[in-house]
């Protein structure tokens, strides 16, 4: 069943036992109301009854006139009864009236009047006293035109029942489907989503309704299939380029070497030409391997930026004796200034990239790294003594593969930036770099 059918089902029953219930509430209500009224009019009648049949000779004729005009205005088939007590009982019984339930003498005279309501009849039994004498007067009639009236509100509550729920049947639906609206645009735009065009977007008109969350929630999903499609094709394009040069080299000097025999200094030398190519391969598969790992989630954890680093250049310097790497950090920073919630490991991986960067293109000379406090969050500063980065190739060193024409014979894959710079956006950072002087030296920053 659809959402729109069953939400305008649910609300419609809701809607029905409501005025069902409130229906039911007035019928009951008004009924015993009625019935209150009506036996109020026989007590009146049993009064007058009383005094009519009983004290009539004890009336001045004036008294006796306006209770004979009362006692006229009967009820609708009213019936009357007034004799002793002692007689009344039996007398009742002879009477043999189908609406008059069993009483005892005792239960009417202790209570001092009875009523009785069966088959559309209401009564009444009320004990009198005159002229010492315990007399018992029955009164009895039809309230036709309560119970015509409680037949019309009957008929009243079922058409306003029914028109309600019609009603909010109609309403239901129409809400419902202007309610579903912006789904439905949705569904639609995602249903022409496709791999040609996955940079398409869900329109978000309120990101704090759960129709907006839904919406940004599929964006995201998006975001992440987007980054895999591009990161699968950017593979296949890079891959097919950049691992076919080695593979080409390796080849190649297998073929030279193999067409006629070679003296051991040439099988040596060919080699260490294969061996190179072979590791540039390796160097350059790991690296491919790297970049989706470091688009995963994140493995939470609170990382101290200058643990880590401590940690990163005492890496270094056991693996690199000779260089030199200074670590200042501003005086001004609180511990908890310099804790981020993150992946320690990818983390790592990308502050040691930037520092093998500074090393590898300066030729091992001092790397100098700061930490410092900023207007909003942390700055971390990595600087070197390298070649340098040309001005107008600043912009394009986050890019997979992209290699600075002064960097061509220093060793290399051009996938180290572009893997740092995924870690720190996805632990919610920016990247930048710049030369530091004269195109002499660079300068990476990270901010958290």
């Amino acid at each position: 069943m659809k959402i729109r059918n069953r939400i305008t089902y649910t609300f419609t029953g809701l809607a029905t036992f409501i005025v069902v219930l409130i229906g039911f509430i007035i019928y009951f209500s008004s009924d015993k109301a009625r019935e209150n009224i009506f036996f109020q009019r026989l007590e009146d009648r049993a009064n007058i009854t009383e005094k009519f049949f009983l004290e009539a000779e004890n009336e001045s004729s004036e008294s006796a006139k306006n209770i004979k005009e009362k006692f006229a205005q009967k009820l609708p088939e009213e019936f009357e009864l007034a004799l002793k007590s002692r007689i009344f009982i039996d007398s009742l019984k002879k009477s043999n009236l189908a609406f008059i339930p069993d009483f005892s003498l005792i239960e009417i005279q202790e209570k001092g009047e009875v009523y009785f309501n069966d088959n559309n009849y209401q009564g009444i039994i009320k004990r009198y006293d005159v002229n010492n004498e315990e007399y018992l007067v029955l009164v009895a009639a039809k309230d036709e035109y309560g119970l015509k009236q409680i037949n019309q509100l009957i008929l009243i509550i079922v058409i306003l029942s029914l028109f309600s729920i019609l009603l909010s049947f109609i309403v239901s639906r129409m809400l419902v489907k202007q309610i579903l609206k912006p789904i439905a645009v949705k569904i639609e735009k995602a249903n022409n989503i496709t791999v040609n065009n996955l940079s398409e977007r869900l329109h978000v008109y309120n990101n704090k309704d759960e129709i907006g969350k839904l919406a940004i929630a599929f964006n995201n999903l998006l975001n992440r299939l987007e980054d895999a499609f591009t990161l699968q094709k950017n593979f296949v394009r890079y891959a097919s380029h950049e691992i076919k040069n080695p593979l080409a080299a390796i080849m190649g000097e297998i073929e030279v070497l193999l067409t006629k025999e070679r003296s051991k200094n040439e099988y040596i030398l060919t080699f260490e030409k294969i061996n190179k190519e072979a590791n540039r391969l390796n160097l350059l598969v790991n690296n491919f391997l790297q970049l989706p790992q470091s688009k995963k989630g994140l493995m939470t954890e609170e990382v101290y930026l200058d643990e880590l680093l401590f940690e990163i250049i005492s890496e270094k310097k056991q693996e690199f004796s000779a260089i030199e790497i200074e670590l200042n950090i501003d005086e001004h920073i609180l511990a908890e200034d310099i804790v981020i919630s993150g992946d320690k490991e990818l983390l790592k991986r990308a502050f040691s990239n930037i520092i093998d960067n500074g090393l590898k293109f300066s030729d091992y000379k001092p790397i100098k790294i700061n930490i410092r406090k900023a207007s909003q969050g942390i700055n971390l500063e990595f600087n070197d003594n390298g070649i340098g980065i040309p001005q107008e190739e600043l912009n394009m060193v986050f890019e997979p593969l992209f290699r600075s024409k002064n960097a061509v014979d220093i060793p290399g894959t051009g996938m180290g930036l572009s893997i740092v710079k995924t870690i720190i956006e996805n632990h919610n950072g920016t990247l930048s770099i710049k030369n530091i002087t004269n195109g002499k030296g660079c300068q990476v920053s990270i901010r958290f």
